[in-house]
């Protein structure tokens, strides 16, 4: 048995996007289901790759809690901290899943440690990347004197106690997913060739007795080790990676394995005890379909924006792009259902019939534009015509010239 309940023996200026992460990125529809409210606490600053995948994520809402140091020193650290991290245990119930991403722990309180250690306790899922369990021994006797790495599988004080502590090692190394571990996490997506992307940097992992390995580090220490184990802990569920979710780069989950984003998402659905994702293809297919969707309606957007500007009647475009924002609210509400076929079906009319509502846009783009370049081209040739008047009346015909009449003076001098 893979798992079981273990009862606990101002110099840079954080992005307008970490605000915006706190506000609801897609209407849901009455009766749906309810997303997943995330905290994201380390090297989060709107621009990170989880954030871009949880922007994009309709099952998922997040708020960032920057707790690393990126250049804007300690003082401002503690400000983010104070600014965006939840203000009491009553807020902190409000999330449903704890993510530490390299995260420096001592800038939290012991009263912040506990609430989190609660809240994992109380049936909210956990997840730590390796760099939690960093070299540098501030991060790494803070994170292991901590209540809250209790709740985590790795067993990080027997770690930090063995010879080299919390190894790092910059190096390619195999992962293979282990295909006896109970729940369909990974494993569903081992047909996929997922384990032919590498891992890349990884930290030593102890798994503590009750928890299971959901993939293993074959070759970057001299003996094969975990690089993925969970448990439950009381009501809770909790992930130690031994690697990290490095979307954008090299590595397990990073751009060498297109079902890397998919697996992530597998994780937090299996750490919130959600339904997990049964048909790959079916999910993967419409995540493109998601995608092709916000970026056209991006241009859309942006097009209908620009022609307001220039006092055209956009009234028609707007209540067309109201449709479109309702019926992706009724494929939003099949999709956290989980019923991605009906999903992606109802996210394909929508596609279809986007071109019909850029056309509009385009055309009354086309007739706001026709009247500027109409008056533009009045405008330039009335001043034309107005100069050419005044160049040939004063120039040409000297009209209004009339010669200078000889002074009193000038005459004597000629005498």
């Amino acid at each position: 048995m893979y798992i079981s309940t273990v009862q606990p023996v101002e110099n840079v200026k954080i992005p307008a996007l970490i605000a915006i992460s706190m506000l609801a990125l897609l209407v849901i529809p009455v009766g749906a289901s309810k997303r997943i409210n995330a905290l994201l606490i380390g090297a989060v600053n709107g621009r990170s790759d989880l954030e871009a995948l949880f922007q994009k994520e309709p099952l998922i809402d997040f708020v960032s809690v920057p707790a690393l140091d990126q250049g804007w020193g300690r003082e401002m650290n503690v400000k983010y901290v104070r600014q965006y991290f939840p203000r009491s245990y009553e807020e902190m119930k409000d999330f449903d899943l704890l993510m530490f991403l390299t995260a420096e722990y001592y800038l939290f309180t012991p009263k912040q440690d506990l609430w989190m250690h609660d809240r994992i306790a109380d049936g909210a899922g956990g997840y730590n990347d390796e760099s939690v369990m960093a070299i540098w021994a501030p991060v790494a006797s803070a994170w292991v004197c901590s209540r809250v790495q209790e709740a985590f599988p790795n067993d990080a004080p027997a770690v930090l106690a063995r010879p080299g502590g919390f190894d790092y090692v910059s190096m390619y190394y195999r992962v293979e997913i282990e295909p006896d571990f109970p729940d369909p996490v990974f494993t569903p997506y081992i047909p996929f060739s997922v384990e032919k992307a590498l891992g890349c940097v990884s930290r030593y992992v102890i798994a503590r007795q009750g928890s299971g390995v959901m993939a293993w580090n074959l070759n970057a220490f001299p003996h094969r080790i975990p690089r993925i184990i969970a448990w439950d802990y009381e009501r809770g569920r909790t992930i130690t990676d031994g690697g990290a979710p490095n979307l954008g780069k090299a590595g397990f989950f990073g751009s060498d394995n297109p079902y890397g984003g998919d697996m992530v998402i597998n994780m937090v659905l299996y750490m919130t005890q959600s339904r997990l994702i049964e048909d790959v293809e079916v999910y993967h297919r419409i995540k493109g379909v998601f995608s092709a969707y916000e970026d056209r309606m991006v241009y859309l957007i942006t097009l209908v924006d620009f022609v307001d500007r220039f006092g055209a009647n956009t009234r028609r475009l707007q209540e067309e792009i109201r449709d479109l924002r309702e019926m992706k609210g009724i494929a939003i509400g099949h999709y956290l259902e989980s019923d991605f076929e009906v999903a992606q079906e109802a996210m394909l009319e929508i596609i279809e019939a986007l071109p019909g509502v850029e056309d509009m846009a385009k055309r009354t783009k086309d007739a706001a534009l026709w009247w500027v370049y109409l008056i533009e081209w009045f405008a330039t040739t009335a001043a034309l015509l107005v100069s050419s008047m005044l160049v040939w009346t004063l120039m040409v015909r000297r009209r209004l010239y009339r010669e200078v009449s000889s002074t009193r003076m000038r005459e004597a001098m000629r005498e």
